[in-house]
């Protein structure tokens, strides 16, 4: 494919992104398709408060700087929505990550989780040098610490077995995305909720009551089956012409 192709395609692409954007938009309030391990999150909050247990939000193998850059923002989304959702009770929220070059990321979605309804932070934030490393300690922390439920995002392996299988024992609720198929693997069969695919991607739309991100949300929904649709139509021609 020549440069000008690639140009002509880039910028119809960008035109279908325009026009399913300005589509959704006219709408008051687009509707979303289910999620149901987001759907949970808010449930997780209400027993927080209520038993007076913290949530636990764990973020592995993302960092600021590199290919993982967007998936640290997203990951912070999740802190942020979380800290907003317990934020009006009293048991302090537990956030663990990986990597150093996010704990002040964690840190600011924490306080602004928590400045939100303007209570008073809680900055529990705890690290932990390896992915393996991170596994191990969650997979204690969760007794120890009599957490309600746990969220777990990033880019999680195989680790990602050893406290989903430490929750199940403790009976605790759990949430799953990781961006890595073996991740992904692992949190379909073991969380009793997981994202799988672009879908972790969904959060601020989903758990957010911003309109705005709730139409970002349905665009790129809009989006993945006009792509899809492209890529059918462009096989069955490639087909037919023998190209």
């Amino acid at each position: 494919m020549t440069n000008s192709t690639m140009q002509i395609v880039a910028v119809l692409f960008l035109l279908v992104v325009f026009m399913a954007n300005a589509l959704v938009r006219r709408r008051a309030q687009a509707a979303q398709r289910p999620l149901p391990a987001l759907d949970a999150l808010p449930t997780l909050a209400s027993q927080s408060i209520e038993g007076y247990q913290p949530l636990h939000v764990a973020v592995s193998q993302v960092a600021l700087g590199n290919r993982e850059t967007v998936l640290a923002l997203v990951g912070a989304e999740f802190i942020y929505e979380s800290a907003r959702m317990v934020a009006l009770g009293d048991a302090p929220m537990l956030v663990s990550v990986s990597d150093p070059t996010i704990l002040p990321l964690a840190r600011d979605a924490l306080r602004r989780g928590y400045r939100r309804h303007k209570q008073r932070t809680f900055l529990s934030v705890r690290w932990y040098p390896t992915a393996l490393g991170l596994a191990a300690a969650v997979s204690a922390l969760q007794r120890d610490d009599r957490v309600t439920g746990s969220v777990f995002f990033g880019e999680y392996g195989a680790e990602l077995a050893l406290p989903l299988a430490a929750a199940a024992r403790h009976r605790q609720p759990t949430i799953a995305a990781s961006a890595r198929l073996e991740g992904q693997a692992v949190a379909f069969a073991l969380a009793d909720g997981c994202l799988l695919g672009e879908e972790l991607f969904a959060a601020a739309g989903y758990l957010s009551q911003d309109s705005g991100q709730i139409n970002r949300t349905t665009t790129i929904d809009v989006l993945r089956w006009l792509v899809i649709v492209g890529v059918v139509v462009w096989f069955i021609a490639a087909r037919i012409t023998g190209a």
